[in-house]
């Protein structure tokens, strides 16, 4: 997530605009969009923008209605906000000042709507909110007026975390430092000691930056290569080594402090895309829009192999979806050469998705007996869902009447007719008259 996104993202929040749904695919094409754009890929960043405005996103439509103000297209802005479904007038008359350019009337929006708070807001410092929004507008002297003012209502979960975050942005770093201390004092819940390490890391106070980016329960990519850097500025040479070796086992040790800077911004890139892509992918993949899933998965196999890793060892769910797609878009040659990169994995539940794969490709080339063995060999396997196994039961009946197997077919029906009669009995058994009906979802 951006910097700039995180601004207003308390906004976002506010309005209410989250439904409850996990990750909208139109919420992801926005912050996809937000990717592109801070890394400069300003084609693709504003293809996805346009995607998620064309489908009314909210979080889009209020992110771009403030772009549009700080550029001076106010009657686009305005365009963007009454889109938005206020259900708070405050908040409207808040936003339409905004783009009016009148901060005194937008602050005196912001004291009415704190004055008339209850319980169920989800941020009690409006002062702060509009504070973050003159950043984003870069109208930095009204967003500092707003940031004072909300420190003198001293109300707000991540007040100081947004204060020293606001400083940070502006390069005021020493002040950045005095807010965010406050935060991890207050422990905050949008505190993160990394951004406190690394203004401590550029101010030489590697002792402290040390501290606050150890303390962080999750040390990832960017928390490794920073603990990297201070070990190797305090001249600890063994422990320089080790956290380069978990940034990236084939770093050189001879790597410069900038080289290895621009290698964190790079993978953290690569990785911020990916988690994205990921969910996309899934998202057009529950659609049945198999065609818009292909080219963000190979995007994500592009990606692993940017990063130097092997196709193998490529993360199995990405290419067991890619396997997947290719089957579903009549490509099953393609489908089964994926497959068969892990048709010995040591993993159940990827051997369990592979062998149900190839056994499908199989059936569908006609090709019986290997079907049967796919198929076979996925039944002995142990644990597997009673619904599962039903499934394939029935697909290897069919398979041994078409072979002429009428024996070995009666044989799967009789184990099909004993799986249904232990599904009945189990649900009677739990105070159910019968069993639910389970659709199975695979290839």
């Amino acid at each position: 997530m951006t910097t700039r996104f995180l601004y207003i993202l308390p906004l976002f929040i506010t309005l209410q605009i989250h439904s409850g749904e996990t990750f909208p695919i139109e919420l992801i094409w926005h912050m996809l969009s937000e990717h592109y754009q801070e890394y400069g890929n300003i084609s693709l960043a504003h293809e996805y923008r346009d995607m998620a405005l064309q489908a009314g996103n909210d979080e889009a439509l209020a992110y771009y209605g403030v772009e549009c103000a700080k550029n001076g297209a106010i009657e686009k802005a305005r365009e963007c906000f009454n889109k938005l479904p206020f259900d708070d007038q405050s908040m409207a008359h808040l936003l339409l000042a905004l783009v009016d350019n009148d901060p005194e009337q937008a602050m005196e929006y912001a004291r009415m709507k704190h004055r008339q708070k209850d319980d169920d807001d989800y941020i009690d410092n409006w002062m702060c909110t509009l504070g973050m929004l003159y950043t984003v507008m870069e109208r930095y002297s009204y967003a500092e007026r707003c940031y004072q003012e909300a420190l003198i209502w001293g109300v707000g979960d991540d007040l100081y975390t947004h204060v020293g975050s606001f400083y940070k942005y502006t390069g005021d770093l020493d002040r950045a430092v005095q807010y965010y201390t406050i935060a991890r004092e207050r422990k905050e819940e949008s505190y993160n000691g990394l951004e406190l390490g690394k203004l401590y890391y550029t101010q030489g106070g590697f002792d402290l930056a040390r501290a606050c980016i150890e303390e962080e329960k999750y040390l990832g990519l960017e928390e490794k290569g920073y603990l990297a850097l201070i070990y190797k500025a305090q001249g600890n040479d063994s422990a320089y080594k080790f956290y380069l070796s978990k940034v990236d086992a084939n770093l050189a040790q001879t790597i410069s402090t900038d080289e290895l800077l621009h290698f964190i911004k790079e993978e953290k890139r690569l990785g911020t895309e990916a988690f994205w892509l990921e969910l996309l992918a899934n998202a057009y993949m529950r659609r049945k829009q198999y065609t818009e899933a292909l080219p963000r998965l190979l995007r994500l196999v592009e990606i692993g192999q940017l990063q130097g890793v092997p196709l193998n060892e490529l993360n199995k769910r990405t290419l067991l979806m890619l396997a997947k797609t290719y089957y579903r878009l009549g490509n099953v040659d393609q489908a089964e050469k994926i497959y068969k990169i892990h048709e010995h994995s040591a993993d159940p539940k990827i051997l369990e998705d592979v062998l149900y794969g190839l056994g499908r490709i199989a059936e569908y080339k006609k090709k019986y007996a290997k079907a049967e063995d796919y198929y076979k060999w996925y039944l002995v396997k142990e644990g597997l869902p009673r619904y599962k196994k039903r499934k394939v039961l029935s697909l290897l009946i069919n398979i041994c009447k078409k072979r002429g197997k009428t024996t070995l077919a009666s044989s799967y029906e009789y184990q099909l007719q004993e799986e249904r009669t232990a599904e009945r009995q189990w649900w009677v058994e739990h105070g159910f008259e019968s069993s639910p009906k389970v659709t199975v979802k695979w290839l």
